[in-house]
């Protein structure tokens, strides 16, 4: 719950500034899928420039992890 929290305030703060400055969110929209990809593109090259092959490959399997479901369900904690 807390992370939410912080996500609504971090956009909020972020796009209410750039509203209250007169911004143009079409300017941002149009803008998107370049900047993410250059930004996206820039984070993900330093990181594998700046990290051995055995690191990169548990990066891969705990990111994997992260996406899949828990293996633990509500049915079998109950049966605890």
């Amino acid at each position: 719950m807390l992370p939410i929290i912080g996500y609504i305030i971090a956009f909020g703060c972020i796009f209410g500034a750039y509203a209250l400055h007169g911004g143009n969110f079409q300017v941002i929209l149009k803008a998107l899928p370049t900047e993410m990809m250059a930004i996206l593109g820039g984070a993900l090259g330093a990181f594998t420039v700046n990290n051995q092959p055995k690191v990169l490959k548990a990066t891969g399997a705990a990111l994997g992890a992260c996406f899949k479901g828990s293996k633990y369900t509500k049915d079998r904690y109950m049966e605890l």
